[in-house]
């Protein structure tokens, strides 16, 4: 009896190190994801990207920042509005 109680406690501890073992490994796992960031959205193109890697240029007739993807579209966006 005293062996049954024995290798049944001995059971129970290996399933909960395994849990610890395991839990660890998923904590560190998701530390390493990268944050979700807010999205806006290029003027010229209607791409979305993440608005710290994405081009702010301020306009004066809106008094607003506009966004973009990247300096091509930024320049494309400028060329349609002096044509306008």
């Amino acid at each position: 009896m005293v062996r049954l109680a024995v290798i049944g406690l001995f059971v129970v501890g290996v399933f909960f190190l395994i849990q610890y073992v395991f839990r660890g490994s998923e904590d560190e796992a998701s530390a390493g994801e990268p944050e979700a960031s807010e999205m806006v959205e290029c003027q010229n193109c209607a791409t979305y990207v993440p608005k710290q890697e994405a081009l702010e240029w301020e306009w004066e007739e809106k008094g607003a920042g506009k966004y973009f993807c990247n300096e091509d579209c930024a320049k494309a966006f400028a060329e349609k509005k002096s044509a306008d």
